[in-house]
């Protein structure tokens, strides 16, 4: 019996204090950064995934309450839709064109950018350690060579064959395995039980396990002396208390007067990433801000900030998301990938129609004064920094980040947005949700 329907599990986990990770999903030493050849193709691929942001950011904007916080990854969700994409025919396959402006590549050009990017994300020699595991499962199917192929050649991912209902059978293999638990109670009874209450037959399904961990310094650490309780205003009538993060000296800062908003850029060791906080001038003056969130403002901000001496304090926090995404694509344009009726999936095993029952995406990062205490000295900052005892120190601005505000981390060189959120309510910011 082939299979008819497509169940997709994304699992998406970034923890800085993560450990481990399986090789095979590691970029090779000998990766190359993409080439000048490769630019314009790379353009259009961060076009596509700030596209995606602000999009899918929108959903979650006016699908959530305005304390609830929101997080999840662009990029590993373009990439794993670009995986998807590669299956795709006829009409599914030109519905995601129109969205995702992926007809503007040949069919190998997009999935080797992807790679390259990829690549480059997770390289050995970054400054940084992003690490990850991705895990396609599928049941009772034979997918064809070529999808087999290109899923493993350019995305690292292997097509393996499962009993979901088997109570023994562990999807999270030994060798993929992370510290950090994420993987841990992915097993295929739990799956099978939790697809089932879904009224999702696992039988004829594919789950797609994805995890990825990102570990770094900051370029300057905060001063963690000065770490201590301070208010966050959730309204201007509710606030609860925090540990306030403190830090002084140097950083890009820029003040969008159309949007009544301070930016201020935070890098990680290297610079090679940064986090990048968008925070409105006034309590309750977020919902200007994300109305005039759009694709050329993410895009230019990066070269709106310009480095200033300043004092910021920045509440220390940790978010864990996790969400089925369908809805939240159906909203921005792909909806024939859900229906049955509808989708063409033919190319992923020449002949049989199939489509995405569920997609799962789950996040998780932690923001605090020294990113990895345990990191490895060479990713250390060489200089003293944050020095509080400097004299003749005056700040031109002074920011508290003390009341809701959005986020994204970007990688600087390839203009990508790994992870983009928003920050409402500090007592809600970590929540364990079981998968």
């Amino acid at each position: 019996m082939f299979l008819k329907s497509l169940v997709f599990l994304w699992a998406v986990g970034c923890c800085l204090s993560t450990h481990n990770c399986n090789e095979e999903n590691l970029a090779p030493s000998s990766a190359e950064p993409v080439s000048s050849k490769d630019e314009e193709r790379l353009g259009q691929l961060m076009r596509s995934n700030r596209k995606l942001t602000t999009f899918l950011y929108q959903e979650f904007q006016q699908n959530s309450a305005d304390s609830e916080n929101i997080l999840f990854s662009p990029m590993t969700i373009l990439s794993t839709l670009a995986l998807l994409y590669g299956g795709a025919d006829k009409v599914t396959k030109d519905q995601m064109d129109n969205v995702l402006k992926f007809g503007k590549f040949s069919s190998r050009s997009l999935h080797s950018t992807v790679k390259s990017v990829t690549d480059s994300l997770y390289h050995r020699s970054n400054k940084y350690s992003l690490r990850g595991a991705t895990r396609f499962y599928a049941a009772k199917t034979v997918f064809d060579e070529d999808y087999i192929d290109l899923a493993k050649t350019f995305y690292r991912v292997n097509l393996h064959t499962v009993d979901f209902k088997s109570e023994e059978k562990d999807f999270s293999d030994k060798e993929t395995e992370l510290d950090n638990n994420d993987l841990e109670d992915l097993r295929a009874r739990k799956i099978y039980e939790m697809l089932e209450a879904e009224k999702v037959d696992p039988s004829k399904g594919i789950v797609l396990i994805a995890a990825v961990s990102f570990k770094s310094h900051w370029a300057e650490n905060f001063d963690k002396s000065r770490t201590m309780k301070d208010i966050f205003s959730l309204t201007k009538s509710k606030y609860v208390q925090v540990d306030m993060m403190y830090y002084k000296g140097v950083l890009p800062y820029a003040y969008i007067v159309d949007l009544n908003c301070h930016v201020v850029e935070i890098p990680y060791a290297d610079r090679q990433v940064s986090l990048f906080i968008l925070l409105p001038k006034r309590i309750g003056g977020l919902p200007a801000v994300e109305a005039g969130l759009g694709t050329k403002l993410l895009r230019y901000i990066p070269s709106l900030v310009k480095e200033t001496t300043i004092e910021i304090k920045l509440p220390r926090f940790q978010f864990e998301r996790h969400y089925t995404l369908e809805n939240n694509l159906r909203g921005i344009g792909l909806e024939d990938i859900f229906v049955e009726d509808k989708a063409d999936f033919s190319r992923m095993n020449g002949h049989i129609w199939m489509y995405v029952a569920r997609l799962f995406h789950k996040a998780s990062f932690t923001v605090q004064e020294d990113q990895d205490n345990d990191f490895h000295d060479e990713f250390m900052p060489r200089h003293k920094t944050n020095d509080p005892s400097e004299k003749k120190f005056k700040a031109e601005q002074r920011i508290g980040v003390n009341h809701p505000f959005l986020f994204f981390i970007r990688h600087n060189a390839l203009d990508a947005i790994l992870f983009f959120g928003r920050l409402s309510k500090p007592s809600d910011i970590y929540v364990k949700d079981e998968i």
